[in-house]
């Protein structure tokens, strides 16, 4: 059986875009939604995915998008998707096995020294 898979990158370092700093978690949102769709859902940017979000202008004590919030994003624009908050590794590396498209919001600082 063959997959039907898609993907188009976008870079977060847009111009035009006043909160590219702090849209990683958008940017990845929007290739995410991009992803799901097949590319059927034109024109949805890291810019359009902050703007529908919860917090359309960053927070400054936690500028970033989280999980949930991108979750929110996708569910008000009908794209389905499973939040695997909190799953372990194994979870995360079975997704990807099955050919599943994955977000991680991950907090560099928890990361261990290589």
């Amino acid at each position: 059986m063959a997959l039907a898979t898609y993907h188009r990158h976008m870079t977060q370092r847009v111009t035009t875009d006043p909160y590219w700093r702090y849209n990683c978690g958008a940017y990845s949102g929007a290739m995410l939604i991009a992803d799901a769709t097949l590319g059927g859902l034109k024109g949805i940017t890291g810019r359009v995915v902050r703007a529908m979000s919860s917090e359309p202008v960053p927070d400054p004590g936690s500028p970033g998008l989280n999980i949930p919030q991108v979750l929110n994003v996708m569910r008000k624009l009908h794209v389905e998707a499973v939040d695997m908050t909190g799953k372990g590794w194994d979870d995360i590396m079975d997704a990807l096995n099955q050919q599943r498209r994955v977000t991680l919001s991950i907090d560099y600082g928890e990361l261990p020294e290589v």
